[in-house]
């Protein structure tokens, strides 16, 4: 089993419109107000080595003695509550995105912004972070864990699409990050395949994550109702945030579901 972490590391100049940029300041936001309010865990900033990398103090990595790292509280132990954002990379989400008259770019440029913003607000509450894509690359479905955010900025654009394959898989192969997990998965609600086939492996991994203290969130952000009736179908109302005006869906839908992940 892989086991993986994405570190922050990306700055404004690393997104392709100023609004991007501006979007995933608002899903850290919106992250960050759910997970202050259920709680976080500690990091001990100013530390010689750790799993924590301090990006705002780059600069000073090259000079004697320099505390650019941290740890969870807790020391080596595993951490009580991480994130991990899964991106819908399929051919769907190349689809533009038009907000208040402005495009904002592909709907695979949102996601990769909303996962960003959503790693920003793990690392501000001190928790543990993956960040990876899915879709299919030609040959079969691909999945990939980023390293850095600035990583998931040039990701991986793919065809085809089974979100709920995808999200099995990458709890079968990933390692989650913290003993409490909150699995969000950034997607337009338009798999391929068979419907009922799709909502049967939903079903799946959804009773694998209720065992394994996992909880999950969909965030949509395609633009038609029809694509938002079948997320909430295949995943359940009450775990999907629809983001298409704003973020702020995302904080009542994330705080249920680290507060069901603690239970």
């Amino acid at each position: 089993m892989l086991r993986a972490t994405t570190t922050t590391n990306h700055n404004a100049a690393d997104f392709s419109d100023a609004t991007l940029a501006t979007l995933a300041l608002h899903a850290e936001a919106a992250a960050t107000a759910a997970l202050r309010r259920v709680g976080g865990t500690a990091v001990e900033w100013g530390r010689r080595s750790g799993s924590h990398l301090n990006t705002s103090r780059l600069a000073a990595a090259s000079l004697p003695d320099a505390r650019v790292f941290g740890r969870t509280a807790h020391g080596d132990r595993r951490p009580e509550c991480g994130i991990v954002t899964l991106i819908d990379s399929s051919g769907s989400m190349g689809a533009g995105v038009i907000k208040d008259g402005a495009y904002l770019g592909s709907r695979r440029r949102v996601a990769r912004s909303i996962a960003v913003g959503i790693a920003a607000a793990a690392r501000r509450c001190g928790l543990a972070s993956i960040v990876g894509h899915h879709g299919d690359n030609g040959r079969g479905p691909e999945l990939v864990a980023h390293r850095t955010t600035r990583g998931v900025l040039n990701g991986p654009s793919y065809g085809g699409n089974s979100d709920a394959w995808a999200v099995a898989e990458f709890c079968r192969l990933v390692e989650m990050p913290a003993v409490q997990t909150v699995f969000v998965l950034v997607c337009d609600g338009s798999p391929n395949g068979d419907e009922a086939e799709h909502r049967a492996v939903a079903a799946e991994a959804l009773a694998w994550m209720r065992r394994a203290s996992v909880s999950f969130v969909l965030a949509y952000i395609g633009d038609d109702q029809g694509g938002l009736d079948r997320a909430r179908l295949d995943w359940g109302a009450q775990r999907v945030a629809d983001c298409r005006a704003d973020m702020t869906a995302l904080t009542a839908v994330m705080i249920r579901a680290v507060a069901a992940a603690r239970r």
